[in-house]
This record gives structure tokens, sequence and C-alpha cells, in this order.
């Protein structure tokens, strides 16, 4: 019960820091969501961030799952910070928000070496993607 509270704060601090962010007086350079996608997802021929970390994980290699969840984490700090090219903002801000609160819990299971934890989160975390896309992502050009 202990470890589950622990978790559950580590998670709320993470959301908290994810929605603060790290402003440095008009400085920042915010990466461009699609910038941000290929990072995550990668290419066909180069696994993204999520790929790697569930790799990571798969191979028992925590410090490295460790490693693409905080990356990941600096990724869901920029990108709850662009502008929607489609949709609602209010709406962005919405599946943004659940996009950062994903990848929390990935990072807190990967923190906490917690391969089923990290498997439920990388699903939630594809599945707030998903949600986002269905109404933010652009048509692709044909």
């Amino acid at each position: 019960m202990m470890r589950k509270l622990m978790a559950a704060c580590v998670v709320a601090a993470l959301v908290v820091a994810v929605s603060v962010g790290n402003q440095k007086d008009g400085e920042e350079k915010i990466p461009p969501t699609k910038e941000i996608m290929q990072k995550m997802n990668g290419k066909k021929d180069a696994p993204g961030l999520l790929k790697k970390s569930e790799d990571a994980v798969k191979a028992e290699k925590w410090e490295d799952a460790q490693k693409h969840a905080k990356d990941m984490g600096e990724l869901a700090k920029a990108i709850v910070k662009n502008k929607p090219t489609k949709g609602e903002e209010e709406s962005w801000k919405k599946k943004t928000k659940e996009f950062a609160e994903a990848w929390a819990a990935i990072s807190v299971a990967a923190e906490a070496k917690n391969a089923t934890d990290h498997a439920a989160a990388v699903k939630k975390f594809r599945a707030s993607c998903m949600a986002c896309h269905e109404e933010h992502r652009p048509a692709k050009k044909k």
C-alpha cells in the first residue's frame, strides 16, 4: 500500500513538473510537435524513445529504461507548450496533459523497475497518442 501511495505521489509531482516546465526568460526553444512525435515514435528503420524504453525493460536494462523515460519527459514538457495545428486549443491542452500523465506513469514504472506497470503505462500512453491524433493530427499530404 505504501509503495502505491509513493508511486502516486511521484506521478503527481511529475505531472506538476510537466505543467510548470523549465522556462528560461524566453530563451527556451520548443521543438515542433512533428519533431517530438518522430523522437517518441522513431521511424521504420530507427526506433523511437518509446520502443527503446520497451526494449530496455524487456532486457531488464533499467538504467536505459530510466534514461529513455527521462528523455520522453522532456518531450512531454515541450508538447504541452505547443499549439495545435488542427482542432480546438482546449482539447489540445486536455489531450497533451493526458499524454504527459501517461508519460509520468512510464517514468514511475521504470524507476520502480516494474515491467508490469511499465507495460500498462505504455498501453495508456499509446491510447493518449491515438486520442490526440483523432482530433489534432493534420491529414497526411498525398
